[in-house]
């Protein structure tokens, strides 16, 4: 919805658009970002790094749509965004969701992280790297972690 809804909107385009949660699939993180443990032992100042970065233009993009709008079509290639108007309108839309009554941008909840898969697993939608259906429970705090994450911002 904050690209394409906002895109067909403005042309007028009818859509018919639903939330997943109404048909009862538990909510899920979009977008994530990953490494691996090789990555997070023996780098993890560059992830600190790195984190703190993205953070920093997360945070912008929340309290200040307009500015990381501007700084989005500026750093883009030539090109890229044929109508600036909705890059606008979609860093408008996209703002509140960011932290969504988190004190910082990128924190994660172990539920979150266990109702998406635990619902994967039982519809049988699962596969391992084999192609095999998985069953059973699985290791969800394994799955991700807050522990790079800058503190969160001083008010």
């Amino acid at each position: 919805m904050g690209w394409e809804g906002i895109e067909a909107q403005r042309s007028n385009v009818p859509l018919n658009a639903f939330s997943p949660s109404a048909y009862c699939i538990p909510n899920y993180y979009t977008p994530v970002i990953v490494t691996n443990e090789t990555m997070t032992s023996e780098k993890a100042d560059v992830v600190r790094r790195f984190m703190r970065a993205t953070a920093r233009g997360y945070e912008l993009a929340a309290s200040d749509p307009a500015q990381a709008a501007d700084l989005l079509i500026k750093a883009a290639p030539k090109g890229s965004f044929t109508d600036t108007e909705l890059v606008k309108e979609s860093a408008r839309f996209l703002a509140p969701k960011y932290k969504e009554g988190k004190a910082r941008w990128g924190e994660q909840d172990l539920q979150v992280w266990t109702d998406y898969p635990r619902f994967m697993v039982r519809s049988g939608r699962l596969k391992d790297a084999d192609g095999r259906t998985v069953t059973g429970e699985l290791d969800y705090p394994s799955f991700f972690t807050n522990e790079f994450l800058p503190e969160a911002p001083r008010r």
